[in-house]
């Protein structure tokens, strides 16, 4: 196979980058304060090869009696920067709203190409479905959070797991079959590649460039953008998810038009879009913990999940009237 130099530069490009954005990243989250009342279980294989990407955090609340709610928590960085540690602060201050956070790694281009991020997420949810009692956690409920590349990894699983056909398309439908999931938290996120790609800030081109491994966007193939947008595949059946997006941001129209396929399908939904008001103006506002704003997204989002919740048990609720009634 051809390597073109274009594809040898942006990957160079990519690496780059994640020697920066790594440093920098971690070094501003290393000042983040220790959330008190969760306990943290570090570096747990979801998968059992050796690999460093492999690996997941648990935040367990030390509050309140189990089985708790699950968050499987998938990091943005453009699909090829930073890791779990990043986003340590903020899984724990979601775990203290009652939610056991399995904050999870995946393999990061331009090293591995996608499907490998998508293959991974999907081994994460097939994990958690199994293991979660151990972490006092209710395999029953398992919602899909995200951040940036997070949030379009995290859709687009959801997609898999509510429609078998898409599953088949990808390549999960061994892995997600039969596995329920009870909620989406899509943050700042991507959802019609094709689209995104045109958007000038952020700019992530260059992420998609590595992500599939070519030198040119126009070497992407339309099959390939239809399979890697979840905005395209939304159904019914599509659990019931928060959006949440500062106005400023280039990508905002992003969650505005999954919006729209949300309501065009019936899905339950709730938008937090913000502006400068709430110091919402860049991309990936709500990761900045010492704005205001981060908490209150943070609870939003747990307020509605929880929500969610609710009504599934008065659903099963009423369903239990009917069916004692019938006896």
């Amino acid at each position: 196979m051809r390597v073109s130099v274009k594809r040898v530069l942006n990957d160079l490009k990519l690496l780059q980058k994640r020697a920066v954005y790594d440093k920098g990243f971690k070094a501003l989250m290393d000042l983040a304060p220790e959330v008190d009342g969760v306990t943290l279980y570090e570096n747990v294989a979801y998968l059992p090869d050796g690999n460093q990407w492999h690996c997941l955090d648990v935040h367990v609340p030390q509050e309140g009696t189990g089985p708790f709610p699950c968050i499987i928590y998938l990091h943005g960085g453009g699909w090829s920067n930073v890791d779990k540690s990043v986003f340590h602060h903020y899984c724990s201050t979601v775990a203290g709203q009652g939610f056991v956070v399995f904050n999870a790694d995946y393999r990061l281009a331009p090293d591995y190409r996608f499907p490998a991020q998508i293959e991974d997420a999907a081994q994460a949810l097939s994990w958690v479905r199994e293991n979660a009692p151990l972490y006092q956690g209710n395999p029953d409920q398992i919602f899909l959070v995200g951040d940036s590349a997070g949030a379009h990894l995290s859709a687009l699983l959801a997609c898999a797991c509510a429609d078998p056909a898409f599953a088949g398309r990808i390549g999960l439908d061994q892995t997600v079959r039969g596995i329920p999931v009870s909620g989406t938290g899509l943050l700042c996120g991507a959802f019609d590649l094709s689209s995104a790609a045109q958007v000038r800030s952020p700019n992530i081109s260059g992420y998609l460039l590595g992500l599939f491994g070519v030198g040119e966007l126009s070497e992407i193939t339309a099959e390939q953008w239809d399979l890697i947008s979840p905005a395209r595949h939304i159904t019914p059946g599509f659990p019931p998810s928060f959006l949440t997006h500062a106005r400023a941001d280039g990508l905002f129209p992003q969650s505005v038009a999954l919006a729209g396929e949300l309501e065009r399908n019936r899905v339950r939904h709730t938008c937090l879009f913000l502006d400068e008001r709430d110091n919402a103006y860049f991309h990936d506002y709500q990761m900045v913990y010492f704005f205001p704003v981060y908490k209150k997204s943070i609870r939003a989002m747990t307020d509605f999940f929880h929500g969610c919740l609710d009504a599934d048990s008065s659903a099963l609720s009423d369903s239990d009237a009917e069916r004692k009634a019938l006896e």
